[in-house]
């Protein structure tokens, strides 16, 4: 911890106890596919039916989770494209470069509009944890505390509570439940 970094929204799979998490929302994860796909429509329910198909890989950026999931099923083996951007696996997605894990919010244009398909249904395993990190050891600054209480704010459609309210003592962000 270098103390450089003010605030960090993440999944979460190892803690450090000179940080503050909290939870903000559950990030659904499915395997989707193009409109063009053989598989566009269908349900799989087998997953180990899904090891032969080109997969978009997300390289370093993929969740501990994900990346579990993926070997437990020989998902990944015949890879159809990397990229660590979330963006770029879409796009590769919706070119035809293999299926892929991608978040449900992100992908709900595309889905409305029948460019992407979810392949699978909902799976516990691949729903994440998002939180919102924060040291607290930085110095209390008023922008910061209303970016914190935007996030909250916006990620739980205005119904949670400010993260904390300013109060000019000590750390403005610490452990909560909303």
């Amino acid at each position: 911890m270098r103390n450089n970094i003010d605030i960090g929204i993440a999944p979460v799979s190892a803690r450090h106890k000179e940080l503050n998490y909290n939870h903000l929302f559950k990030e659904k994860h499915r395997i989707y596919c193009n409109s063009d796909h053989p598989l566009f429509g269908k349900t799989e329910s087998n997953f180990m039916a899904l090891s032969k198909e080109k997969f978009v890989l997300t390289g370093n950026d993929e969740p501990e989770q994900l990346t579990k999931f993926r070997l437990k099923y020989n998902l990944g083996h015949h890879t159809g494209g990397i990229s660590s951007s979330l963006e770029e696996a879409k796009r590769l997605t919706l070119s035809g470069a293999g299926i892929c894990f991608l978040p449900e919010g992100f992908t709900e244009r595309e889905v409305r509009q029948n460019l992407l398909w979810p392949v699978t249904e909902v799976i516990d395993a691949l729903t994440l944890d998002i939180f919102i990190i924060t040291h607290p050891q930085i110095p209390e600054r008023l922008a910061r505390q209303y970016f914190l209480d935007e996030v909250v704010r916006s990620a739980t459609n205005g119904t949670a509570r400010t993260m904390q309210t300013w109060s000019g003592k000590g750390a403005p962000y610490g452990p909560r439940a909303f």
